[in-house]
């Protein structure tokens, strides 16, 4: 029996190798659970229909590759820690809305804003069930 955990999920919710099945807010960890889970929705439900292209298990399986040779390489070891993505969580959003074509930058122009403003649910306002 295979264990699906986020070291063998693309984005967080996609298993490699295995069709029609996804993972929603079970196999990732952020400083705001109920903001990645609202993005990790809206990525999957633009997936299935259509308005963004699934991953090949290919890539699904490079990438998978890559974030568990770059978390094993830094994190200490522990049973969470495929799904942690704490102190990453932004690169995490940001990586979903380049994937949607949306702008990962949430504060526009407003450069201060990006480097000091927090983070937090507001930023994200309008994307999730808005199309």
């Amino acid at each position: 029996m295979h264990t699906y955990t986020s070291e063998t999920q693309n984005r967080h919710m996609l298993p490699a190798g295995v069709k029609d099945i996804a993972f929603v807010g079970s196999e990732s960890a952020s400083l705001s659970n109920i903001c990645t889970y609202g993005i990790q929705a809206e990525w999957l439900a633009r997936m299935l229909t259509k308005r963004i292209q699934e991953p090949s298990d290919l890539l699904k399986t490079q990438e998978i590759d890559m974030f568990k040779t770059w978390k094993r390489g830094w994190m200490p070891k522990t049973g969470s820690r495929a799904g942690m993505i704490m102190a990453h969580w932004i690169h995490y959003h940001d990586s979903l809305l380049r994937d949607m074509g949306e702008p990962h930058r949430r504060f526009g122009m407003n450069w201060l804003a990006e480097i000091f403003h927090p983070y937090d649910a507001r930023a994200y306002k309008g994307l999730v069930g808005s199309n």
